[in-house]
């Protein structure tokens, strides 16, 4: 296992874990629910990859290997649950959020969820298909192939099964490792400064990163309660108003981001700074989980049309950087128990910080090609997220795109933010206004 994955294995804690859910909807259909089961199921079942859990050395004194987990049954990994309504589902995926995935199973699972209602911007009934996985076993990017096997009218082909390990074996051969680690931690130290090096002289050089901020109301670490809900809007109504200023749409959100955080929380602006995901898998294809961290300003006092073509500016400069080779390197290679004692004492001391990196943390996963894809006929209407992975902050987003539809999803600390529909509405109600021209020159002077 790649260290960059192995991370969210030790970074696990009961009020931080590392677990994402991303929600398929489509219109409901009359198949029996049983019928979608066996879609899903012959599917996952030929895939190898999901067959897979990481074996972890006794005592943690190395690095987890990925082997076919035992006694494997992918019926074990699929369920199905009813919701009649938007609130009903919210309740339900909290519910599935909150169950632990079982020991020497796979991490991953698939819920569908069937008779939802009131979905904005769908005027019938939906229903819903879960992806639910443990970050350690990969990233939406990694996911994207299982996707695409899943949705496919036809059955893909059936994979070589992956090898059993045991833990004990798994254990002696870290145990002949032993001697190799105060190498490999000189050459990977060696590494990481010259990467950091390069990003840091990048960085001046560019002076567009901004300075770390105060705390605030909400920028305390992610506590043990967790609440999500999600906005939709048309994907075509944003791209027209963000290219009558010369930016992408996701800058355009970015900036609605920044200005309903700014307005709706009395202590927080008005300048807002993001924690932005970049993908990083181009350069670096072999961990599971490729991403790295910008730091972008999204709200200021600079006027609207100038702040979002400063965002598109900054954002791509992030990219540049942090996906240059030189700024690539991997984590120090230590044992497992030290990686787990360095991140929990870590989280303990990030809520004693005075200055944080940014206000919130905002991903946006690539935008999926769906022309192809179905499920016993029906065809996705849009995606969301409902959760991800622990955070630094009680206030995350992620912005998904999927056919003619833009989610934007919350999910937050309800003891820092309590009022979690309160802030969605500020939200629609700035992307409203960004998406008519008269309002806009008003609202983001």
């Amino acid at each position: 296992m790649a260290f960059e994955d192995a991370v969210f294995l030790y970074d696990d804690t009961p009020n931080r874990a590392n677990t994402s859910m991303y929600v398929d909807l489509f219109p409901e259909t009359d198949r029996p629910t049983a019928d979608l089961i066996e879609w899903i199921t012959t599917r996952t079942d030929r895939l190898a990859v999901l067959k897979k859990v990481a074996v972890e050395p006794y005592g943690r004194i190395g690095q987890p290997h990925w082997a076919r987990a035992p006694k494997f049954d992918v019926h074990d990994h699929v369920h199905a649950h009813e919701a009649d309504s938007w609130s009903a589902l919210r309740a339900k995926l909290l519910e599935v959020r909150a169950q632990p995935f079982a020991e020497n199973r796979p991490p991953w699972e698939f819920h569908v969820i069937r008779g939802i209602d009131g979905v904005e911007g769908q005027p019938g009934r939906c229903f819903a298909v879960v992806t639910k996985f443990h970050h350690s076993f990969g990233d939406p990017s990694f996911f994207a192939p299982v996707w695409d096997a899943l949705y496919a009218a036809d059955l893909p082909p059936a994979e070589a099964e992956p090898r059993p390990v045991s833990r004990l074996s798994v254990t002696l051969r870290e145990l002949l490792r032993l001697p190799s680690w105060p190498v490999m931690l000189v050459a990977d130290a060696k590494s990481s400064v010259r990467a950091q090096q390069h990003l840091s002289a990048a960085l001046a050089e560019s002076g567009h990163r901004p300075p770390p901020v105060e705390r605030c109301s909400i920028t305390a670490p992610m506590g043990l309660g967790v609440d999500a809900d999600a906005a939709f809007f048309p994907l075509d109504r944003l791209r027209t108003a963000a290219r009558a200023v010369g930016v992408s749409a996701n800058d355009l959100i970015l900036g609605a981001i920044g200005s309903a955080i700014a307005e709706h929380f009395d202590d927080v602006g008005p300048d807002v700074t993001a924690f932005i995901a970049v993908s990083t898998r181009e350069v670096n294809p072999a961990p599971r989980n490729s991403v790295a961290g910008g730091m972008v300003r999204v709200a200021d006092d600079t006027p609207w049309p100038d702040r979002v073509r400063r965002i598109n500016r900054d954002v791509r400069t992030e990219r540049s950087l942090l996906s240059a080779p030189e700024a690539l390197s991997t984590p120090p290679r230590a044992p497992g128990f030290a990686y787990a004692w360095f991140l929990q004492r870590n989280q303990r001391s990030a809520r004693a910080r005075e200055m944080v990196s940014a206000h919130t943390r905002i991903s946006s996963p690539g935008r999926p090609d769906i022309t192809d894809w179905q499920l016993c006929g029906a065809q996705p209407v849009s995606r969301f997220v409902f959760v991800a992975p622990g955070a630094s902050c009680g206030l995350c987003h992620a912005v998904t795109a999927l056919g003619d539809t833009v989610a934007i999803s919350a999910f937050v600390d309800p003891a820092q933010v309590p009022d979690l529909g309160g802030y969605l509405d500020t939200l629609r109600r700035r992307i409203d206004e960004l998406c008519t021209p008269d309002q806009q020159d008003r609202s983001f002077a």
